[in-house]
């Protein structure tokens, strides 16, 4: 069983700062940080509201920029291994290919020209998810490289980056989801109201509210 906590989004339940960016804590027999929000100071407060103590096994960036490698420093002090998309600063590896964190996660490898990007897919006991940071090479296109590598996505989180897409192309992904019979999709941090808005109307109960301070076991 794995077990996925959001710890920063720009949504937060009661009792935990909401700030733009994204970090989320999975956690089966090592724990994995991915993305580590915009700064030190809100990823340490709400990892002390949520009880997070400890070391991470593992830290996975999923992209250079400030929103989800911002407290990329303060994490290394809890990190033994942290795995880049690009060279960020003088510290971690570079992985470009999929690259296998432990045996129930890998990364998708990097993807994008002008903004380098990888997700990471994780398989729980019941379910396989995938996370991802704020989908500049597309959410459809991710998702698509991550089920090549599993046969099997059943979850999706992260950021859409759809704030500014067209309806059609939201529905588009909508049916993406839909053929690769994803069953909980949940848009968070850049998703936009609106794509979420799109998602429920197409997916139904599949289409799932996030926000700082879900947790749930898969």
């Amino acid at each position: 069983m794995a077990k996925l906590t959001v710890v920063v989004d720009n949504r937060a339940m009661k009792g935990l700062k909401a700030a733009w960016g994204l970090s989320v804590l999975i956690e089966a027999y090592k724990r994995i940080l991915f993305d580590t929000g915009p700064d030190a100071r809100v990823l340490e407060d709400n990892m002390r509201r949520l009880g997070i103590t400890g070391r991470f096994d593992h830290l996975v960036i999923s992209h250079a920029h400030w929103d989800h490698a911002g407290g990329m420093n303060y994490a290394l002090k809890f990190s033994d291994h942290i795995c880049l998309p690009e060279k960020i600063g003088t510290v971690g590896e570079v992985c470009r290919n999929p690259t296998k964190i432990e045996d129930f996660a890998q990364t998708t490898g990097v993807m994008g020209l002008a903004i380098r990007e990888q997700g990471l897919i994780v398989h729980g006991s019941e379910k396989t998810a995938l996370l991802v940071g704020c989908s500049h090479p597309g959410i459809d296109n991710l998702t698509r490289r991550a089920h090549q590598l599993t046969e099997q996505i059943d979850i999706v989180i992260g950021g859409f980056h759809l704030g500014s897409a067209s309806r059609r192309k939201i529905e588009k992904i909508a049916e993406v989801f839909d053929k690769l019979d994803v069953g909980e999709v949940y848009g968070i941090h850049c998703t936009g109201d609106e794509a979420r808005r799109i998602f429920r109307e197409k997916l139904g109960d599949r289409a799932k509210a996030g926000y700082a301070g879900l947790s749930f076991e898969f």
